[in-house]
């Protein structure tokens, strides 16, 4: 919802976690999948991609990862009007994009000679947002060039403090060093801790 509201999305009011972290499928897989897929009230789908190193052919893996998720609406069926918007958000360690020298980048898929026009109904059925941690200063006031004509804006709040998280959330005294109250990026730091004293969870990682 923070990466949302900061593009002026509509928000999530309820979700499923479709494919949830699973130690033991971590521990016997050939090869570890360790995103998050999410599925709204309206049947919108997310996937939460975290990636520690980036590279060019991040956006063919999340192209497919798109592709894969749409597709897999429908199994077999052609129902078109079944099928609801796929939204991908990736967390990047470093940067990815050389400019605009911004953290948070989101996609439209617009029409080329009339920006003003969406190409599909509904408009965020194609979605990507890329978030990257090596763009983010950890001060609340940055103001951000977010395009090529110079349009400066802030970070929303909530994203701020999340990206924060990711950023500093190993320091063992964060939550005291910035004050936060968050009551959920509190339960995020608790579940950090957690899993640093989790032997099997650490050897899977």
């Amino acid at each position: 919802n923070a990466v949302l509201e900061d593009s002026g999305k509509q928000q999530i009011e309820s979700l499923r976690i479709k494919s949830p972290f699973n130690l033991a499928d971590c521990l016997t897989a050939k090869e570890s999948v360790l995103d998050v897929e999410v599925q709204d009230k309206t049947g919108r789908m997310y996937d939460i991609e975290i990636q520690n190193a980036s590279s060019e052919t991040f956006f063919l893996r999340i192209a497919y990862y798109w592709a894969e998720m749409f597709r897999s609406q429908l199994n077999g069926r052609t129902q078109y009007d079944l099928l609801r918007p796929c939204i991908i958000i990736g967390l990047l360690k470093d940067r990815l994009f050389s400019e605009p020298q911004k953290p948070h980048h989101f996609s439209a898929v617009v029409d080329a000679e009339e920006p003003t026009i969406s190409f599909f109904k509904p408009e965020d059925l194609m979605e990507y947002h890329i978030l990257e941690l090596g763009q983010f200063e950890i001060n609340a006031d940055a103001v951000y060039t977010v395009n090529k004509s110079g349009l400066q804006r802030k970070m929303t709040p909530r994203l701020f403090k999340w990206l924060r998280f990711f950023k500093d959330g190993d320091r063992e005294n964060f939550m005291e060093k910035y004050k936060e109250t968050d009551t959920t990026i509190a339960e995020a730091k608790n579940a950090y801790e957690e899993f640093l004293g989790d032997h099997d969870m650490i050897m899977a990682q």
